[in-house]
């Protein structure tokens, strides 16, 4: 198995086409794709704990979520990025990731959780250009309150709760940092949009609108990404690949 048949694979199921213009995915690492792959380990992000990961378990392949390069790099130096690629190329690790072309793309990021949270009959909704983004659908009628114990229990995290005053019908959904797309979800009719990163700003703004707006995290609502690159390659190629899900960077510190 060689890298670049993972790669065209992915290629092929989350093109590139599909890649919001101010990203950067695809091959972050690669700088022979004839060489056999080892062993290969999905993650949600390149961190140092999963390249330490990668090296435990001897893959030579990860396959990422979130870019390992995002940013132009106008040097090499002393950053924590820059001895995290040092590893890497001494390791002889090639990185591939795949981040908005898997959030938008068919069976990708937003259709998982519209799934995993049980939004029915959803369509996608918040388009850049012509790339849709969020998931919209509809959901068993229950208060602001229990809407956000479910989503709490079905995501396995603490939630931040900003209570809007109607009825939960209809849910909008956007994995990682969705909070720009939570009037557009009021204005298709939501009654509550699950997310992550959402600033006190945009709560305040879009609280008038009634829309119920539930804070997840941007770890919780995407590290599903693992899973699913790790099942896709399993099936199409039947090699074994290493899961690492890292950690929420962030903690809940409860009152004393």
């Amino acid at each position: 198995m060689k890298i670049y048949e993972i790669r065209d694979l992915l290629n092929s199921r989350f093109p590139s086409s599909l890649s919001e213009e101010w990203d950067n995915d695809g091959e972050m690492l690669c700088l022979d794709p004839s060489r056999e792959v080892t062993s290969i380990l999905a993650t949600l992000d390149v961190t140092d704990k999963s390249v330490d990961e990668a090296i435990k378990v001897g893959a030579n392949l990860i396959v990422s979520h979130h870019p390992l390069i995002f940013k132009p790099l106008k040097r090499l130096d002393g950053s924590a990025l820059s001895k995290r690629l040092e590893r890497l190329i001494k390791a002889d690790i090639s990185v591939l990731s795949y981040h908005t072309r898997f959030d938008s793309a068919q069976g990708g990021m937003n259709d998982l959780l519209a799934e995993k949270l049980g939004i029915e009959n959803f369509r996608a909704f918040g388009f850049e250009g012509e790339i849709p983004m969020g998931r919209i659908g509809d959901w068993q009628e229950c208060s602001p309150a229990e809407f956000a114990s479910q989503i709490s229990v079905m995501l396995n995290t603490p939630v931040t709760l900003f209570e809007g005053n109607r009825a939960i019908k209809k849910v909008a959904v956007l994995g990682g940092g969705g909070k720009d797309f939570i009037h557009l979800a009021h204005t298709l009719g939501a009654d509550a949009m699950v997310t992550g990163d959402i600033s006190y700003s945009v709560a305040n703004d879009e609280i008038p609108y009634g829309i119920t707006m539930v804070d997840a995290g941007h770890y919780a609502t995407e590290v599903i990404a693992v899973d699913a690159f790790a099942n896709l390659i399993e099936e199409s190629f039947g090699i074994k690949t290493h899961r690492f899900y890292g950690e929420n960077p962030g903690k809940i510190v409860p009152l004393i």
